[in-house]
């Protein structure tokens, strides 16, 4: 009878399972001819991908969950970009991407180890960024600043990236919490001549700048005057001269607006001891 048959199936899209999945010698190319071409940068409407090799286990795709091992993927692309190895576990669903055992090598940079990152949904976050739920470990990682480019070229006018489109920054990274109350266990950053920063602690209020607190431990920063010229705009150096070289440890705190600091300061310049704070 029609009142007892029971609908099964509802879930509409593909449902797809595969134990091993191997390529070799593709390419693919895609243009979409009402489409201007990108004058730099990765351009998603005029593809060309040459040389993907493929080896990827336990793939599990349905319309809301993708699952896999990937254990190798290469290819270049015309833009410049040259993947040499990705492998990682990962896990996509509707309510967030799960990375784990990352590794990734291009031409210019070096990314591992895990990222994870949570929310309710897609359409949530768009409204309200806070609600994404981070846990990030980035070891022993290399990122080129040209690759950057790549897929971000609007950023070659920002002043680090026109003064050092060649250069590479040494990162790892261990941060985890809600994006508005985020815990940093470790911060390394190093590159771009002799700029170096270590540091952890907490930072809240994220992405809305005028909630924005903080509290870092400094246990490491150093740089130069030189360093320091090619990051930022001639004009604010305009009116100071920095030390040729100094060092900073210490503990800083506060707002966008106020702030208490005590450090240590070591520089060719001479020491100095900050013990204050600042409120507008």
């Amino acid at each position: 009878p029609v009142d007892t048959v029971v609908k099964t199936g509802t879930t509409e899209g593909w449902h797809v399972k595969a134990g091993d999945i191997s390529l070799a010698g593709l390419n693919f190319n895609m243009a979409h001819a009402h489409d201007l071409h990108q004058l730099a940068g990765i351009d998603y409407a005029h593809l060309d991908v040459q040389n993907i090799m493929l080896n990827l286990k336990h793939l599990l795709y349905t319309p809301d969950t993708i699952t896999g091992n990937l254990q190798q993927l290469a290819l270049k692309e015309q833009s410049g970009i040259e993947v040499k190895e990705l492998r990682t576990i990962f896990n996509y669903n509707l309510q967030g991407v799960n990375l784990q055992h990352l590794y990734l090598q291009t031409a210019n940079s070096t990314l591992q180890d895990h990222l994870e990152v949570h929310y309710p949904s897609l359409a949530a976050i768009q409204k309200n960024l806070q609600l994404l739920l981070l846990n990030i470990n980035v070891d022993k990682s290399t990122i080129g600043l040209k690759d950057v480019l790549i897929f971000a070229p609007q950023l070659e006018k920002q002043e680090l990236f026109r003064k050092n489109k060649n250069g590479h920054i040494q990162l790892e990274a261990a941060i985890t919490g809600l994006f508005d109350n985020l815990s940093i266990d470790r911060f390394y950053a190093s590159g771009l001549g002799n700029t170096e920063i270590l540091l952890n602690g907490r930072v809240s209020g994220l992405p809305d700048t005028n909630k924005l607190n903080y509290n870092l431990q400094i246990e490491r920063l150093q740089s130069s005057r030189t360093d320091i010229a090619a990051l930022v705009p001639d004009s604010a150096l305009s009116s100071i001269r920095l030390p040729d070289r100094f060092g900073i440890t210490g503990q800083v705190s506060g707002t966008m607006k106020d702030y208490m600091a005590q450090l240590y300061l070591v520089s060719t310049d001479g020491l100095a001891y900050i013990n204050g704070s600042v409120a507008t």
